[in-house]
């Protein structure tokens, strides 16, 4: 598949998975955000699935990493190499305007290093927006409009819990924490309990074979493998929903508190409107069992799930009539408004095309004063050669080192720009003589006029 240069992209960056969608074509790549490294050559050797099925399995030589963690960059070069990868095989080319996806929590810095990573993957311009308007978009939710909607998004790195209307973020709160830390919590329960050391992939394998967040009507159990804390050799085991549950109740339990503090931020009236309307539930970590009639029963609020599908950034292809083109997109270095639809507003290429003139620095009023003496002087000094016949060649010999020569130059300039003989007596009467007449005085040798 290849694409014309300057298609538009929609990237969902996330600490798990990376979809990239396509305008007119919607997603065309959902894979996990690992990579695979040579660290002889720093070359990169897998991207993606095959990468991530290199994790906890690769040679000394060989890294599979994660360059993301918590919705930020952790490793910079990594992160443009595996962006530079997705957009290449969409065919995007050198010249791609990207709407990326950040957590709505995140620093200036970390944005700025998201924005200078995709620019040195290739793309032209960068956009960002917040995964909270981006799930609420791609659910379908009346963004625009004057009445609130609630979104909690848990993913892989980060929790984002949001209220929006009128195209905006009204109250928001974002948790470093996702799924990942519900694997390694499981890893720490096995550890501590049943003394077996197990992967990050087996907790995520069990995580979703059965656990749940909340009581199930029918048990699910099933099997794990790892490495005995006492005899150093493989066991297998098998764990339930029941202390799968227990394992993840610490994540749950932060979770459902943010979901409790928006809720208590959120005015009156859009408080109304979520009410009525519901939460909507969004991510890869609301498909946990149960998670929904958690949040509902914390919050005596209904709780929607989300489609999976339609959960991310991506998915703007159904709201595609809402979403205005990307025409004459602005750099990157330059924040906009989201308008109605949640998008940045843009400017012409004309407004940031060509830098601006430099600007001429004003000067300041003692300048301009030590200016208009420096002239007087010049023109007090003239007047005074005509009345005493004192040559300028004279008073320097008479006062060396008390004088400077002025480049011819500079001279004609002055002369150029001297003011009229009235307006210079004037100011030499209010003004300190001259350096040459300071000089000619201490020695008893200028005689004025």
């Amino acid at each position: 598949m290849r694409l014309r240069p300057g298609r538009e992209l929609a990237i969902d960056l996330g600490t798990a998975n990376t979809l990239v969608f396509v305008r007119g074509e919607g997603i065309v790549v959902f894979e996990p955000s690992v990579v695979a490294i040579d660290e002889r050559s720093g070359d990169v050797q897998a991207v993606g699935e095959e990468a991530r099925r290199m994790i906890g399995r690769t040679p000394a030589a060989i890294r599979a990493i994660r360059p993301l963690r918590h919705g930020v960059i952790a490793d910079f070069d990594v992160t443009a190499a595996m962006l530079r990868y997705f957009i290449g095989r969409v065919g995007g080319g050198a010249f791609s305007r990207v709407m990326l996806c950040v957590p709505s929590g995140i620093t200036k810095v970390e944005r700025d290093a998201v924005e200078e990573a995709t620019l040195a993957a290739g793309a032209r311009t960068v956009s960002l927006i917040e995964e909270p308007m981006a799930a609420a978009i791609g659910a379908g939710l009346p963004v625009a409009e004057a009445q609130g909607s609630m979104v909690v998004d848990i993913g892989g790195g980060t929790t984002e819990v949001a209220v929006l209307a009128l195209g905006g973020i009204v109250v928001w709160e974002s948790l470093r924490l996702g799924g990942y830390e519900m694997d390694d919590a499981l890893v720490r329960h096995l550890d501590t309990n049943a003394r077996l050391l197990i992967g990050p992939e087996t907790a995520e394998t069990a995580k979703i074979a059965c656990g749940s967040a909340w009581p199930l009507d029918g048990e699910v159990k099933t099997d794990v493998a790892g490495r005995d804390r006492m005899t150093g050799l493989l066991r297998r085991t098998t764990v339930d929903s029941g202390e799968i549950r227990h394992a993840l109740e610490s994540t749950i339990e932060t979770i459902t508190d943010a979901v409790v503090r928006t809720l208590e931020s959120t005015p009156p009236e859009l408080a109304a409107d979520i009410s009525n309307r519901g939460i909507v539930l969004a991510g890869g970590g609301g498909l946990l069992r149960g998670m929904d009639r958690r949040l509902a029963a914390e919050t005596n609020v209904p709780v929607v799930l989300a489609d999976a599908e339609d959960a991310g950034a991506a998915p703007v292809a159904d709201t595609r009539g809402q979403v205005p083109p990307f025409e004459g997109s602005a750099p990157s270095r330059n924040r906009r408004r989201f308008d109605q639809c949640a998008w940045p507003q843009r400017f012409s290429p004309s407004s940031w095309a060509e830098p601006s003139p430099p600007r001429r620095r004003p000067r300041t009023t003692a300048s301009v004063r030590r200016s208009l003496r420096r002239r007087c002087s010049t023109r007090s000094s003239t007047e005074s050669k005509a009345s005493t016949g004192t040559s300028r060649a004279g008073r320097r010999s008479l006062t060396p080192g008390r004088t400077r020569r002025r480049s011819p130059r500079r001279s004609r300039w002055r002369r150029s720009r001297m003011p009229a003989a009235g307006t210079c007596a004037s100011l030499a009467h209010a003004s300190r003589p001259s350096r040459a007449m300071r000089g000619g005085t201490a020695r008893g040798e200028y005689s004025g006029s």
